[in-house]
């Protein structure tokens, strides 16, 4: 039986700046994820027993949670859209504006695609450029709201 796997590069990572009316493709990328976190706070609380001696109960609370994208790759030269979108993603990091983030990948043979949207704050994005090499960039978007997760 062959094992049907889904390609990586498949990913597809758009950004919108106006609360997801109109979305913009980051080219370039070659990697890019998303990675979801539950953070659980243990607790002790003190309680008087009715013969007065006191009992320790220890709890764990689920708190929030949290949902990172992640992407890196090199800075698409070849149409005016890739620059225009990268120039974009800086100048709002710079702005410190959130942005709706949108990463799609196919699920199975590909037909049917699996979104996961929601308002991400750009944490990091850092450029890199060697003297030889193209200009490559890293970055992270984190949230701590609603994320949608669709399967059509």
């Amino acid at each position: 039986m062959a094992c049907e796997t889904i390609s990586g590069k498949l990913y597809r990572l758009e950004v919108s700046y106006d609360a997801g009316t109109t979305y913009k493709y980051i080219g370039g990328l070659n990697s890019r994820g998303i990675s979801f976190d539950r953070p659980v706070t243990d607790t002790t609380s003190q309680s008087t027993n009715p013969d007065g001696t006191g009992k320790f109960t220890a709890s764990c609370i689920s708190g929030y949670k949290t949902a990172t994208i992640s992407g890196s790759g090199l800075v698409d030269e070849t149409t005016a859209a890739n620059i225009e979108a990268y120039n974009e993603l800086m100048t709002n990091f710079l702005a410190d504006t959130e942005a709706t983030f949108k990463l799609s990948r196919p699920v199975g043979s590909g037909v049917t695609v699996a979104t996961y949207e929601g308002v991400f704050n750009i944490t990091s994005l850092e450029e890199t450029g060697d003297e030889q090499e193209k200009l490559t960039f890293t970055l992270s978007a984190q949230n701590s709201g609603e994320i949608t997760y669709t399967v059509a």
